[in-house]
């Protein structure tokens, strides 16, 4: 039985809201012109969110040692 704090809520969603995707179609010079501005945004969005993560954890400061085990999670 697990509970709600094993959870890890990123890779959740990511599970929940991938939806099942389609066979490629053959691709336009427009296609993937948008395709790779949109990769280029989603880069730039995962970066701006690393550092907003990194920043605050760095604010973090644990007061009580953690007596379990750390799990590593990608």
């Amino acid at each position: 039985q697990s509970s709600s704090s094993d959870v890890d809520p990123l890779a959740y969603l990511a599970k929940s809201s991938t939806q099942p995707q389609p066979s490629p179609k053959p691709t336009t010079q427009a296609s993937q012109t948008h395709e790779e501005a949109l990769m280029a945004t989603t880069q730039q969005l995962a970066n701006l969110l690393n550092a907003e993560a990194e920043a605050f954890l760095a604010d973090v400061e644990c007061t009580a040692p953690y007596e379990g085990q750390l799990a590593m999670t990608t």
